[in-house]
């Protein structure tokens, strides 16, 4: 299948102990909580062994870090996430 373009608008994305406590400021990898995720995909491709497109992506997470631009060819196969980057993130932690 292919798709042309495809974008998410102020999604969020939760991972971990739902409830458990972090401490705020700090990168939780138990407690993943990024918001105001907007995402651009163009050129995707799904296919039965594989996903790949096109990426930019901004977002926020829980502990303050902030991603502000992240360009990246993306490919996701069975045995695993590879991506290169191809403009260098700009990455913040407030």
């Amino acid at each position: 299948m292919n798709i042309a373009s495809l974008q998410i608008n102020n999604g969020s994305f939760k991972n971990g102990n739902q409830g458990g406590a972090s401490v705020p400021g700090y990168f939780d990898p138990q407690n993943i909580d990024f918001a105001n995720i907007n995402a651009q995909f163009h050129n995707l491709r799904l296919d039965k062994r594989y996903f790949s497109a096109k990426l930019i992506l901004s977002t926020k997470e829980r502990s303050g870090l902030v991603v502000k631009s992240l360009k990246s060819d993306l490919k996701i196969d069975p045995q695993g996430m590879f991506s290169m980057i191809l403009i260098c993130a700009r990455i913040i932690v407030l």
